[in-house]
């Protein structure tokens, strides 16, 4: 219960976490829809950013991260969150909101897209509930009921299940909801770089003549002191016996970095395991004193 506690408590502050210094009064069309795509820290980033070029390149890289077929004129991910921004703010809009994607209907709409299946029940007889809405996502086994309790159009999501949590997690941190795969990884800085320990259980690998292979993709964005200041791309290859596989705890990933100057720092990296394009994204707070 208290896990369950704890974790309405921190979905309910949502909001006001992605709100950054500066945001609100910024006025674009990007960031009221797609900061409940954003980590904290690229919240953080976006409201800092220093003008409109640094603004225009954070929003085209931000999609670039969550595009799955990259390499391809056409982002999907983009495509198809814009559609479900439109339909948010058109049909969930409710009184006293700044849109609909402010709404709780809208922003689960807009993390974990259109439910398999969608039921409205209007006029119910219950004692504290006028209306509701029953979400089902048959792939991720979750069925999310918002309740209208005064009938005046404002649906409420009472209840924040942990896997709803977890599916909210996934979205942002591979760009779209998967109820397949555990693809993770843990990044720490050493004297040598970056170190990415990526553990073997759910990885998935590939036959390679007598043995198997994994294959992955590793990109560091860099920013210090809310700047973009480069960005660091490598891919590692392990081949190896069935034996040696069962033994290894995790493959390790050397990314060369250093901390040049004095600063804070963020690091955005990404994943991308190569035999099924599945992807991951974890960030990493370094400070270097002046």
């Amino acid at each position: 219960m208290r896990m369950r506690t704890l974790a309405w408590a921190w979905l309910a502050a949502w909001p006001l976490l992605a709100l950054g210094p500066g945001t609100a009064a910024r006025g674009d069309d990007f960031f009221p829809a797609a900061h409940w795509l954003m980590s904290k820290p690229e919240r953080e980033i976006y409201a800092h950013l220093a003008d409109d070029a640094a603004r225009a390149e954070f929003i085209r890289e931000f999609w670039e991260k969550r595009d799955p077929t990259p390499g391809t004129p056409e982002n999907e991910f983009r495509d198809d969150f814009l559609r479900r921004a439109e339909f948010a703010g058109r049909w969930f809009r409710e009184p006293g909101s700044a849109g609909g994607w402010e709404s709780d209907r809208g922003r689960i709409l807009l993390t974990l897209g259109f439910p398999d299946e969608r039921q409205q029940l209007p006029m119910l007889d219950r004692p504290r509930a006028r209306a509701a809405e029953v979400w089902t996502y048959a792939a991720l086994m979750l069925r999310i009921e918002f309740i209208d309790r005064d009938g005046l159009g404002r649906f409420r999501l009472e209840q924040w299940p942990l896997e709803l949590l977890d599916a909210v997690e996934r979205t942002r941190q591979q760009g779209g909801p998967s109820a397949a795969g555990r693809f993770r990884f843990r990044a720490r800085r050493r004297d040598d770089g970056l170190l990415v320990e990526i553990p073997v259980k759910g990885v998935r690998v590939e036959e390679s003549g007598p043995g198997v292979r994994a294959a992955f993709a590793v990109r560091v964005d860099v920013f210090r002191d809310y700047a973009k200041k480069e960005r660091v791309e490598l891919s590692r290859e392990f081949v190896e016996t069935r034996d040696a596989l069962a033994r290894r705890r995790a493959f390790a990933i050397v990314v060369p970095f250093s901390l040049a100057v004095p600063g804070d720092y963020w690091l955005d990296v990404t994943v991308i395991e190569e035999s099924t394009g599945a992807r991951w994204r974890d960030g990493l707070r370094l400070r270097k004193r002046r």
